[in-house]
């Protein structure tokens, strides 16, 4: 009889692209190119940085139409310091377009940006802002979006710009977005951009109340849901990303969302949702090093998806954090689908399910994961209450741990075996003792010896004594940081992020020969 071992070689890092002007790679099509602005409707400035002031900017912003900047012959780098809310026009599309030289500095004092389309049924006016940097917004007046606040209809779109240090409400039940927060009206879109450390009640970086939403190509980081208690209670859903809505759809592609903090529900990205048609379509997504503060006593270190279909495909989960559903929190009675995924080193702090929980009976197929090394204190860390509603296939499962190894060690219940599963160790960790609950209602693959290692430092996954059913995923890509300088020195022609393309080399090497 022989024993044919293979080695698994994930190589996260192929090749490391440099950033064009600052911003993310292009890994996913962007369904938004940046516009045409050589015939603007108003230039601002007349060639000194003195001339682009905010009373000029604010006289262009209540005029709409095209608005370009003439601030510095040489191409230098402008700050504009805004003093108090500009107010856009509400009956023509506007577009800003700071050429990466234009820096709004709302100085810790006031909003920087106010649209108010004063119906919140229409998807028009279109206020595009493109090649900007907003920092230091501030905003206390019971609404978040303290760099752009879209009111009551309307769209937004973001094309190659940074947020940075925009602070909205504290606490706040319904109060959401520290840089953007759009209420209603059409689809928000934000294409290759950056949010860094802004702060709100929920939704640290972004906040949509009943818009849609549309992301490629950018990345979320150290950005903050401030609120505790959730909904109801005082906010801190959501760490990079708060979204709520009716009949809304939301599409993420080619991003990272790493070092995202909430106090109660999704540290990377939280969304609740109503009849159940609404779509969450994930896609070359990193999710990494995100949590939900332990005081928090709340769920979901990376993704909350509530009430609505999700699809995640070629995504790593990696060291998230919350009391349940370390990597991901599925809390609603629709489809889901997993496909090519890494769910890698995520914690329940005393709860269950470290990788993924279902909570109510979540149907769908989940295949071609590595599901490893993830701790639950209580028990269950690889899945926990995902029953035989989901099909489990060509998926491997090793060393997940637990708190209380008496009861299953990595899942909780059984889902619908697909073929192809790796359950390893198959023996209960110490002091229990027995086999394992199994992992699918069938016969999984059952080992004692399967590693797996991750590289945090090069991203690099190997895993050791997998059988040869487990086919794997076929690509991953994420952006990762691949600047020396530290966040508060960043400008935006010195900001440097990198996206490491990541592919799949599959070894297969003959370990041991048994007779």
């Amino acid at each position: 009889m022989k024993l044919i071992l293979f080695v698994i070689n994930i190589l996260l890092i192929l090749n490391k692209l440099l950033i064009i002007n600052g911003l993310p790679s292009i890994i996913c099509p962007s369904p938004i190119a940046l516009y045409d602005t050589l015939n603007p409707t108003t230039v601002v400035g007349n060639g000194t940085a003195a001339s682009c002031n905010e009373m000029s900017l604010a006289i262009a912003l209540s005029r709409g139409g095209i608005i370009t900047f003439n601030c510095d012959l040489n191409g230098q780098s402008v700050t504009i310091d805004i003093h108090n809310q500009l107010n856009i026009a509400n009956t023509t599309d506007t577009i800003i377009d700071g050429g990466d030289i234009i820096t709004l500095n709302g100085l810790g004092l006031t909003r920087i940006l106010k649209f108010n389309r004063n119906d919140f049924r229409y998807s028009t006016p279109v206020l595009t802002v493109q090649r900007l940097r907003f920092i230091n917004g501030y905003c206390q007046d019971l609404d978040g979006g303290c760099a752009i606040f879209q009111s009551l209809g309307g769209s937004t779109v973001v094309i190659n710009s940074i947020f940075e240090n925009n602070t909205g409400p504290v606490v706040g039940q319904d109060v959401a977005g520290g840089a953007i927060w759009t209420i209603g009206g059409g689809t928000t879109t934000i294409i290759r951009s950056i949010f860094l450390e802004n702060k709100c009640s929920n939704g640290g970086g972004l906040g949509i109340l009943g818009s849609g939403l549309i992301i490629a190509n950018s990345h979320f980081e150290g950005n903050q849901a401030t609120g505790n208690g959730g909904n109801p209670g005082n906010g801190g859903n959501g760490g990079a990303i708060s979204f709520d809505g009716l009949g809304r759809n939301n599409s993420i592609c080619g991003t990272r969302f790493t070092r995202n903090q909430g106090n109660k529900y999704g540290g990377a990205f939280f969304r609740v949702a109503y009849n159940g048609s609404e779509r969450n379509d994930f896609e070359q997504i990193i999710v990494d090093n995100n949590w939900i503060s332990q005081s928090g006593n709340g769920l979901a270190g990376g993704l909350y998806i509530q009430g609505s279909m999700a699809t995640i495909k070629y995504a790593a989960i990696i060291n998230n954090s919350a009391e349940g559903g370390g990597g991901i929190f599925f809390a609603n009675k629709r489809s889901v689908i997993l496909d090519s995924v890494h769910l890698i080193e995520n914690q329940a702090y005393s709860g269950l399910g470290a990788a993924v929980f279902c909570s109510n009976p979540v149907s769908g197929i989940f295949t071609n994961l590595v599901v490893a090394n993830n701790y639950a204190g209580a028990f269950a860390a690889a899945f926990a209450a995902c029953s035989t509603t989901i099909t489990l296939s060509n998926t491997v499962i090793a060393n997940n741990t637990v708190g209380n190894s008496w009861p299953a060690n990595a899942c909780s219940t059984p889902m619908n075996d697909g073929s192809g599963v790796v359950q390893s160790p198959i023996n209960k960790q110490a002091p229990a003792s027995g086999q394992d609950a199994l992992c699918t209602n069938g016969s999984v693959i059952a080992l004692n010896n399967v590693t797996v290692t991750l590289n945090e430092t090069n991203w690099r996954i190997q895993i050791v004594g997998a059988q040869s059913s487990y086919l794997g995923p076929s690509s991953i890509s994420s952006v990762t940081n691949d600047s020396q300088t530290s966040i508060q020195s960043l400008t935006i022609t010195t900001f440097h992020y990198s996206f490491w393309i990541h592919f799949i080399s599959f070894f297969f090497i003959l370990l041991q020969q048994i007779i």
